[in-house]
């Protein structure tokens, strides 16, 4: 569908053209014979591996490609220059080439989730003066794009197995994340050893009562410790122990926490914390 409107006196006509649910495999006799001035293309939802002859657009303002069967980036979009709006989303992209992002200088708005990234092209920082959306959700992402993310007004990256930083901090929106990268530069050559650990239970289980005996209670370093079944025989990976000030309360209420009966649960059963 090519639909034409034009705008006051002395501006040129803005053209569009969707062609969405067509279940279209090519499309380079639609593209072929598309009208150059079209600023805005929508072929979300149908069956495209390629997108062949995409370049002759050269005034292509916004394309929308989710939710194809794409796998392989298109290198010519790289030709789009105008380009503003740019959405792969729910795709197969597993590598984006360098050179494509450094040709689009003008892109604000870039959906790339749902694929499966695991790494961003380094051109992509040449787009940090005007990109101010970017979504990488539900990708292999294990770290997060620091040059983009300042200028940025939404970023969204859940659902990847985030390690740097952590998915905890991404939820907390660019602020935090900002925040996360500024501490970890301010504390370089210093390395952090806290551990942060959540009980789950049920009420008067005896949670509070562990995390007063962690807060209080020294940790003691014995090589060749038994990390698992008690008497079992089995030997454990780590060698580290932590006793705390009074073993037998903390016991009873790990017993209570993991339905574990009799004396010292932490260690009869392994995996107990």
């Amino acid at each position: 569908l090519l639909l034409g409107g034009r705008g006051p006196p002395g501006r040129k006509t803005f053209v569009y053209f969707t062609w969405s649910w067509k279940c279209l495999s090519d499309v380079s006799c639609v593209l072929g014979t598309s009208d150059p001035r079209v600023e805005s293309l929508n072929l979300d939802r149908n069956k495209l591996k390629h997108i062949p002859g995409i370049s002759k657009l050269g005034n292509l303002r916004k394309l929308i490609l989710s939710k194809n069967e794409i796998a392989d980036f298109p290198k010519e979009i790289q030709s789009l220059v105008h380009l503003e709006k740019l959405e792969l989303n729910q795709n197969q992209i597993r590598v984006i080439p360098e050179g494509i992002f450094s040709c689009l200088p003008r892109l604000q708005h870039l959906r790339l989730n749902n694929n499966r990234l695991s790494a961003l092209p380094k051109d992509l920082a040449t787009c940090s003066s005007s990109l101010q959306y970017l979504n990488l959700s539900n990708n292999l992402f294990r770290a997060v794009p620091q040059a983009v993310l300042e200028p940025l007004k939404m970023f969204k990256a859940h659902g990847n197995p985030l390690q740097q930083p952590p998915n905890e901090v991404c939820a907390g929106g660019i602020q935090q994340i900002l925040s996360y990268f500024s501490q970890l530069q301010n504390c370089q050559g210093e390395e952090d050893r806290r551990v942060k650990t959540m009980f789950l239970g049920a009420s008067l289980a005896g949670k509070s009562t562990i995390c007063k005996s962690l807060k209080q209670s020294p940790v003691c370093l014995n090589a060749g410790g038994d990390w698992g079944s008690r008497g079992s025989g089995h030997r454990g990976r780590c060698q580290r122990k932590w006793r705390p000030p009074n073993p037998s309360a903390l016991d009873h209420c790990l017993g209570h926490l993991n339905g574990c009966t009799g004396p010292d649960p932490v260690y009869r059963k392994k995996g107990a914390i």
